[in-house]
């Protein structure tokens, strides 16, 4: 009897490398294996044969409502492994099939909330508008968590990735009332995409019921600080020239970062002009720096070597780096020589963070290929060849 089971057992091994060069043969053609033969042959076999299976698993796009309930058990079950594969095969949306949104939109109703979140991501790339009210509902059973300075207050990044699928949703699939349910919840606000999503939907028409949160002093004033500082919308031009004098300094660094943002693209770039140069006396830093990327956008040639210069001030070092950022995206060889002259300068300072030197030798490299040697540069070599660290002259 034992040599029997023996038999059988060595009889599946050599068959299982045929029963899954069949499936592959089958998935490349139609799709249409039955998740449950992939499934069988991820458990028997050798163990190479089993990924290979997994992998395949992972990948099996499912077409039928029927499918996606059978995926939906698998990622229930204890097999960890086939859990990830199953997660990531319900989150490959197909085309909308007869059911299939309605399916899909059944998965908000699960208690589990990686499968949540797939039926929030399926909801958006099937346009199913259903689902802004139950998205609405899964925020509300949640604790809430509150923007606190630079950090979301008593959240856990599972939170925050969560309010973040939650505020996409209700953007991408809401109508105007979304508005007030996005600027009213502490959990959207403390998530900064969820502010920029915002303004880039709704844009002019968001910015008064922004600002007058912005104005509060609620959880969310940070949050829709944020948001306004991302307005892109043309329209908005005028009273953001008006709120770079407001006196809240958070909104009207707001106001001037977003004017940077869209300065290129403004029809009267004069007036918007003379308000960046007024705002390059402004004591807050990322006012100052709002100010210089924007006339840098309106005028290159005329505003780079002001600016350049300026970064060379000690009081100026923090707000560098945006700068450099800004050249990296938009080559000048005429930068090159103020570079070189704020590297020596740093250089002198004879600072250990090596940070912001890799940055200019960056930009240079990135202007005219040129590798140019830094204080710290040994160490980033070294550290990228343990693999602990990116090429130093690669662009961000």
């Amino acid at each position: 009897m034992k040599r029997l089971v023996m038999a059988l057992m060595f009889a599946a091994t050599q068959l299982l490398p045929v029963v899954l060069d069949r499936i592959y043969a089958q998935e490349g053609a139609s799709g249409n294996t039955p998740i449950s033969e992939i499934v069988q042959a991820t458990k028997t076999g050798p163990q190479k044969d089993r990924w290979k299976a997994l992998d395949l698993l992972g990948r099996r796009q499912p077409r039928t409502p029927n499918e996606i309930d059978e995926l939906r058990t698998l990622c229930k079950g204890e097999d960890k492994n086939i859990r990830e594969e199953a997660l990531r095969a319900l989150g490959a949306v197909a085309e909308e099939t007869p059911g299939l949104r309605a399916k899909y939109l059944d998965l908000l109703d699960d208690t589990d909330e990686q499968i949540q979140i797939i039926g929030l991501q399926a909801a958006r790339k099937l346009k199913t508008k259903e689902a802004v009210p139950k998205a609405g509902e899964l925020l509300r059973k949640r604790p809430r968590f509150h923007f606190n300075g630079r950090n979301p207050g008593g959240a856990t990044s599972a939170d925050i990735l969560f309010a973040r699928e939650v505020g996409q949703t209700l953007v991408e699939l809401g109508d105007n009332s979304a508005l007030d349910e996005i600027l009213s919840r502490d959990e959207l606000m403390a998530v900064e995409s969820v502010g920029g999503w915002l303004v880039a939907k709704y844009g002019h028409k968001a910015l008064p019921k922004t600002l007058n949160v912005a104005r509060s002093n609620s959880n969310r004033k940070s949050g829709a600080v944020a948001a306004i500082s991302k307005m892109k919308d043309p329209e908005s031009a005028p009273d953001l020239l008006e709120l770079t004098q407001d006196q809240d300094t958070a909104i009207a660094c707001a106001a001037t970062r977003a004017l940077a943002g869209m300065a290129r693209k403004l029809p009267n770039k004069v007036s918007v002009e003379a308000r960046l140069n007024m705002m390059l006396d402004n004591p807050d830093r990322s006012c100052r720096a709002g100010a210089y990327l924007g006339l840098l956008s309106i005028d290159s040639k005329k505003y780079l070597a002001p600016t350049l210069e300026a970064l060379t001030k000690p009081q100026m070092h923090v707000i560098r780096l945006e700068v450099l950022y800004w050249l990296i995206r938009n080559p000048m060889p005429e930068a090159i020589p103020y570079l070189e002259h704020m590297m020596h300068e740093d250089e002198k300072l004879n600072q250990n963070d090596s940070n912001y030197r890799r940055e200019i030798a960056r930009t240079i490299y990135k202007i005219s290929g040129k590798r140019v040697p830094y204080k710290g540069l040994e160490q980033d070599l070294e550290r990228q060849r343990q693999g602990i660290g990116p090429n130093p002259y690669e662009s961000k």
